[in-house]
């Protein structure tokens, strides 16, 4: 059988996503942006398939292509809907608040969750993840939610991602395809890792113009991108009191990566500033980071420099260091102590907690040991312990 310039290049990103992640992973995070490198490994092996499999589809099912794309849509938003459901269930079983961040501790490993980035659906991987020191499966949420919630969220997920792959035969030109795989890709990964009020739910909106504008299907994304933007200009700030200038902000270097390499791969002679766009694209993820920060006062930057933390733990509360800047914890519950957090910008919250017993928070607080966090890595064998 002869090998297509296609999977030729989907052998080689499989390959270098392998052997050097690293080198993707800036550009993978502007459209699915995550802490380690399951993501760049994901993209190697969901080019892989589109590739290799969804020829062989086309081939045998020619009947399922043209209807896929649709019916992936439809799928999709329930699979959205599935983790927002979950989420609550979730919030509902330890009765706290609507948009209260969660953190959960056990297992060697971690997970947080709140209603802007859910982590309630990635618990389809667990039966997959011998290691959470490596993953986050969001293990620790299993025991809030009912025991058929893993199962019914793989074979929904799986199914995705199967009429994913069989839609992509549909799709004929290099601009359409590369737009296709970017979309489908990003809205596969947030509808189990992130939701519908995260940002980068944009992907969806997106996606659905892309594939039902089918006379212009770049300028459908366009709209798509508008859509989503408008939405999560709007939205956060109604339902979660965000700062209205947020989350559009984050979008934009994922417009920069995604926009130039689709109409640069539509017209070729706009290919030399296009790509600069496209290469430069992870220097402004890290740049809208700082701005983000610095425009709404970066609350765990404060916590850090103050070495302040606010404790309540089973209805007492401590307040053991430097108290000019504190927030609110509570509700360590038995088990894998699962607790909450209201007004913290999640990523950085294990970072914070050692840095505060390492000034010395004192004695007789529930404290979070061993959890050796460094920026950009993953807490290992987090417990809770009385010191």
């Amino acid at each position: 059988m002869k090998i297509s310039n296609e999977q030729k290049l989907a052998i080689a990103l499989a390959i270098v996503s392998l052997v050097a992640p690293f080198a993707l992973k800036p550009y993978v995070d502007t459209f699915a942006f995550g802490k380690s490198f399951a993501r760049v490994y994901g993209v190697g092996v969901y080019f892989l398939l589109l590739a290799f499999v969804s020829p062989l589809l086309a081939r045998h099912a020619g009947w399922l292509a043209p209807k896929a794309a649709k019916m992936l849509l439809i799928l999709l938003l329930a699979i959205f809907i599935f983790g927002l459901w979950g989420q609550l269930h979730f919030i509902s079983s330890l009765g706290g608040g609507f948009d209260d961040y969660y953190m959960s501790f056990g297992q060697g490993g971690y997970t947080g969750s709140q209603i802007t980035h859910i982590h309630a659906a990635k618990v389809i991987f667990c039966p997959f993840i011998p290691d959470d020191s490596t993953f986050d499966c969001a293990r620790q949420m299993l025991g809030y939610l009912p025991p058929y919630y893993p199962l019914a969220g793989l074979l929904m997920w799986l199914a995705a991602g199967a009429l994913a792959v069989a839609a992509y035969s549909e799709f004929r030109s290099n601009h359409e395809k590369f737009a296709y795989f970017i979309l489908s890709f990003s809205a596969l990964r947030t509808s189990v890792d992130g939701g519908m009020f995260n940002y980068s739910f944009v992907c969806f909106p997106m996606l659905a113009a892309f594939i039902l504008i089918r006379k212009n299907r770049l300028a459908g994304s366009v709209i798509g991108f508008a859509l989503g933007a408008v939405f999560f200009t709007i939205a956060p700030p109604i339902l979660f009191s965000f700062p209205i200038s947020l989350l559009p902000l984050k979008l934009l270097p994922f417009c920069m990566f995604f926009f130039s390499i689709a109409y640069m791969l539509e017209d070729p002679k706009k290919r030399y500033p296009l790509l600069a766009i496209a290469l430069l694209s992870p220097l402004l993820l890290e740049g809208s980071e700082v701005l983000l920060d610095r425009w709404t006062g970066d609350p765990c930057s404060r916590a850090m420099a103050n070495s302040s933390i606010l404790l309540e733990v089973n209805g007492r509360l401590f307040s053991e260091c430097n108290s000019s800047v504190s927030y609110w914890c509570g509700n360590v519950t038995s088990g894998n102590g699962s607790w909450k957090y209201t007004g913290f910008n999640a990523p950085r919250l294990p970072l914070i907690i050692s840095s505060a017993l390492s000034q010395g928070c004192g004695s007789g607080v529930y404290a979070i040991t061993n959890a050796t966090r460094i920026w950009g890595g993953i807490g290992q064998d987090a417990e809770l312990t009385v010191e």
